[in-house]
């Protein structure tokens, strides 16, 4: 079947798998949504419409997060501010922005991704002449659909803040590059969170312990993550400039030359802020953060391509070896 029309079926899918989502993690209020389901119909396209927005609006307004960092920080070494000290902050701050985009698609939109993995989005499906390469295709298009305005938001804010306030091309590559790479990690830990979800509550009937844990963790994040950058753009972001200038609290090369290890959120923040402060990177940084990229580029390759597979045998009901699988639909 033609792409166009695995797209157009990708938006039934979608609703459907907001619906499930959404009744999966009202718990007891299951009968509420309902209700307010049979007085509009349009009440979830809604619902999924605001979660986007709220998503998209809370990645921009963290973006001033890198804004205000690749503005201050070069202030800051111009007024005399230790260099040393001020390439610590200003990764640290990066490696903030990057968890926070992470932590922003994952708790946002896991119920959702545990809908789309859920067989009653496809039962209907029965109905059409579709081939197992058609239902992964339809999948995929159906996640996009629920998290692109997200997916492309986190793509797009930080490249566009490089290129304005360095107006590097170089750097804003690079930048378009690292926000790729974390975007494609989220996606991929964002579906394995579904793939648990979906083993959690694919038991109908009495509701178990560790289903109200994951509603409240996931309400309790909501909260968190909404104070934390509400907080953070009242406190934090307008002092950035006034932490940069301070003096250096703890010595910050060793941390300087070993945190760049770790993948994410750590080498990608610091190889950006390392150019855009033109810093002298030490020779055992240059192996540290080296290394780190590799293993970022690695893992994220990695674990995007066994969600992948890891999707497609979940849907299948089998998820032991690499046997050839067969969607449980296709007949």
């Amino acid at each position: 079947m033609e792409n166009k029309k695995l797209w157009a079926i990708s938006n039934y899918v979608r609703k459907e798998a907001f619906l499930i989502g959404n009744l999966e993690s009202a718990g007891s209020n299951k009968e509420r949504i309902l209700q307010k389901l049979e007085k509009n119909n349009r009440y979830m396209n809604t619902q999924n419409i605001a979660v986007n927005v709220v998503s998209a609006i809370y990645i921009i307004g963290a973006v001033v997060i890198p804004s205000m960092v690749f503005n201050e920080a070069n202030n800051a070494i111009s007024l005399g501010a230790d260099l040393s000290w001020v390439f610590f902050l200003s990764s640290m701050f990066l490696s903030l922005f990057f968890f926070m985009q992470f932590a922003l698609m994952v708790v946002f939109q896991m119920f959702f991704s545990m809908g789309v993995l859920s067989e009653e989005c496809y039962n209907w499906l029965q109905t059409f002449p579709l081939s197992r390469e058609d239902i992964q295709k339809i999948i995929f298009f159906s996640l996009f659909r629920g998290i692109r305005w997200v997916f492309l938001t986190g793509l797009i804010v930080l490249p566009l803040s490089v290129a304005i306030f360095t107006k590097s091309v170089l750097l804003t590559i690079l930048a378009l590059g690292i926000s790729s790479l974390n975007i494609f990690f989220s996606f991929a830990a964002l579906v394995g969170v579904g793939i648990r979800l979906k083993k959690m509550f694919e038991f109908k009937g009495q509701e178990s312990k560790a289903q109200t844990f994951v509603r409240i963790g996931m309400f309790v994040g909501y909260m968190v993550l909404i104070m934390a950058i509400v907080l953070g753009i009242q406190f934090l972001i307008p002092r950035i400039g006034e932490i940069l200038n301070s003096s250096p609290a703890f010595a910050t090369e060793f941390l300087n030359q070993y945190l760049p290890v770790i993948p994410f959120p750590f080498s990608g923040a610091y190889l950006l802020s390392a150019l855009s402060l033109e810093y002298s990177i030490p020779q055992t940084m240059i192996g540290t953060l080296t290394v780190g990229l590799i293993l970022y580029v690695y893992f994220a390759y990695k674990l995007f391509n066994n969600t992948k597979k890891k999707l497609f045998q979940v849907m299948s009901g089998k998820e032991t070896d690499d046997t050839p699988v067969s969607f449980p639909l296709i007949t």
